[in-house]
């Protein structure tokens, strides 16, 4: 038995469209799809200017994240310490 669910009746009918040379999409559909992909293109060269401006130790905390290491063990290894202001007044 053949499966001829709307998922089988499309594919039948995209082979059959690019055996016979007949596009997929049409000329709008495909520059959606362009402007997407270059969206996304243009997206992931500004994350890789960003993490080029990342210091040696801003590199390294994503990585200490993912291996599960907490906020203060980075802080404590990178040696980064946060300073507390002193809320104590001079007088009482």
């Amino acid at each position: 038995m053949i499966d001829t669910s709307p998922s089988f009746d499309t594919l039948v009918h995209c082979l059959t469209g690019a055996a016979t040379d007949k596009p997929l999409m049409s000329g709008a559909e495909q520059r959606r799809w362009l402007a997407r992909h270059q969206e996304h293109q243009d997206r992931r060269r500004q994350l890789q200017q960003r993490h080029r401006r990342l210091s040696p130790h801003e590199r390294v905390v994503p990585h200490m994240l993912y291996d599960g290491y907490l906020a203060v063990s980075i802080a404590a290894h990178l040696r980064v310490f946060r300073h507390r202001p002193d809320h104590r007044s001079g007088s009482s």
